[in-house]
């Protein structure tokens, strides 16, 4: 499945059925962030503040940590 967090808590989640997501593979072509298909054709309406990609699966103490890094690092 999937997790989402926002300001280090995990707010939405998916089973593992639900999502058609299996890996990045394509290691040549660019990531967008807040946009809907590989093109950009549809893009996220808002705004975002620092996303990060991580090379591998984080608990919720490590994302929490790091949340909390982020806030005293950037004085929020």
């Amino acid at each position: 499945g999937i997790l989402i967090y926002q300001a280090g808590a995990a707010v939405a989640s998916t089973a593992a059925e639900q999502v058609t997501y299996v890996a990045m593979e394509n290691l040549t072509s660019e990531i967008d962030i807040g946009a809907r298909s590989a093109h950009g054709a549809t893009f996220f309406l808002g705004s975002m503040a620092m996303v990060m990609l991580v090379s591998g699966v984080l608990s919720a103490g490590q994302i929490a940590s790091l949340h909390a890094q982020c806030k005293q690092y950037f004085n929020i």
